[in-house]
């Protein structure tokens, strides 16, 4: 594949994954705001909690091994055969242990609304694992559009019947019954999307090839997972579940966020790199992500932590005014995910998944010291050891951007230094009109919303507006071959 051809794949691939991340999580926000003003906070502290277990499950299930088969150059059909079996067989496994041990996880948690949560979720397990060999090649071979497709579908679904079932009254099962259904349309499609059937074999040989890429990448989701989940089976356990419940609106909050901005582009970046093998052709790609990643990443997350204040009780009720600082202290850690995760994907397009894994053992050895300093402080102070080791792990994530990329220095000049400085000029701003505008005025959170979002296109206008113009105007002919 020529470059160009590439770099429009690429392009096209960051369009697809925005239409689908916008779409898909503005449906996800949709339900999500329907249930915070329905639920409160201890029921929907109840919901994150048991999705926490689902989390755990789907990281063993995959292993690793999708991104295995997106990762390797040279791919067999007995590869995708022995990751569907094992897949499915450890799916099939998970699913019948939280099966079973669903009242004892209940009772260890003094929570026994929890187990019949966790015994219908168990079945997402077999419908995410059913789909996922599907799933690896469509990324193999860049078809975002399908992909996109799919999650969008899938949402569509999901939320459709969770609002349906808020609106009738079920409360929590709202939530979980959107989870089931939305995993359930996704396997679906990714069956009927890509037109693959395994046959009855199992080649230890091929299995083994993938596992020694596997089994790091599996070490790293492991990481990710108690980075991103484990905390609220801390601050179930420790704190009780109507602190989780202002924490999971939070964390959530940002989660969708993330997956906007910052997911939009790093979902496509590690099967984009995986293909360059020039390291200043790999750089050059990087940057551009990068820099998109940031020039809309910064400015959301500031913004959220400068207005939330206002923004929280408009939208979610007044009821959720205790999130207020729990949301302005997490929306820190989005700085920290526009750079990580494309620095993730870098070092494992260029096979150095041990090297991640390293690095978020090291995040997770951090982020355990500090939770067990910060927990006899309450619930803002866990938030703040949350974000504490993101500072601290940053200069591992800095080694590894220096060891795998040609000229580093060039990469934060071009990619970093006009993304921060248009930031500061929409805060200077927002923090400006804050002390003009009352906050107790109805008005308050969309005339900040509309005036960060003016700030922000002047201070792209200004700073930045060479390379906004020439992206734009590459868009219409995308579209149209895409189209």
């Amino acid at each position: 594949m020529s470059g160009d051809t590439m770099k429009r794949k690429a392009v096209q691939g960051g369009l697809w994954s925005l239409v689908e991340n916008v779409g898909s999580q503005g449906l996800t926000f949709v339900v999500f705001v329907v249930l915070a003003r329905l639920l409160e906070p201890g029921e929907f502290g109840l919901a994150a909690l048991a999705s926490v277990f689902v989390a755990l499950a789907l990281v063993f299930s995959n292993q690793g091994l999708s991104d295995a088969l997106v990762q390797k150059e040279v791919l067999k059909p007995e590869h995708l055969d022995a990751v569907y079996w094992v897949n499915n067989a450890i799916a099939l496994v998970a699913a019948a242990l939280c099966f079973l041990f669903a009242p004892g996880i209940a009772h260890l948690f003094g929570e026994p609304e929890l187990a019949p949560l966790l015994r219908v979720l168990c079945i997402s397990f077999v419908f995410n694992s059913l789909g996922l060999v599907h799933l690896a090649m469509l990324r193999r071979e860049l078809r975002f559009r399908s992909l996109a497709l799919r999650r969008l579908t899938a949402a569509f679904a999901g939320g459709t019947v969770g609002l349906i079932m808020a609106w009738r009254g079920y409360g929590v099962w709202s939530l979980i019954m959107q989870q089931v259904v939305n995993s359930f349309v996704a396997m679906l499609i990714l069956l009927a999307g890509y037109r693959w059937h395994p046959r009855l074999r199992f080649s230890r040989a091929h299995f083994v090839e993938l596992f020694h890429f596997s089994s790091h990448t599996l070490g790293t989701s492991v990481m990710n997972f108690c980075m991103l989940r484990a905390d609220r089976l801390l601050i179930g356990f420790f704190l009780g579940k109507v602190d989780l419940g202002y924490y999971a609106l939070a964390q959530q909050l940002i989660s969708i966020m993330a997956l906007i901005f910052v997911g939009s582009i790093s979902s496509i970046a590690f099967p984009v790199l995986s293909r360059y093998t020039e390291s200043l052709k790999r750089q050059e790609v990087f940057t551009v992500a990068l820099k998109v990643t940031c020039l809309v990443a910064f400015p959301a997350f500031c913004g959220l932590m400068l207005t939330a204040h206002e923004v929280v009780p408009a939208v979610f009720g007044a009821d959720w005014i205790p999130a207020v600082p729990l949301i302005q202290v997490l929306a820190a850690v989005g700085f920290f995910y526009a750079i990580f995760y494309l620095v993730d994907a870098l070092a494992m397009a260029g096979g150095r998944a041990d090297w991640v894994f390293r690095v978020n053992l090291l995040n997770i050895i951090l982020y355990a010291i500090a939770f067990f300093i910060a927990v006899p402080f309450g619930i803002v102070a866990v938030a703040m050891a949350f974000v504490a080791r993101g500072v601290l792990v940053s200069p591992a994530r800095a080694f590894m951007a220096c060891r795998l990329l040609p000229e580093p220095a060039v990469v934060v000049r071009q990619a970093l230094l006009k993304p921060l400085a248009i930031t500061l000029l929409m805060a200077a701003g927002l923090v400006g009109l804050q002390a003009l505008v009352p906050p107790d005025t109805g008005c308050a959170w969309w005339v900040l919303i509309v005036a960060g979002l003016l700030l922000y296109g002047l201070g792209c206008g200004l700073l930045d507006r060479r390379f906004i113009w020439q992206e734009l105007r590459a868009l219409p002919g995308l579209l149209r071959s895409q189209s």
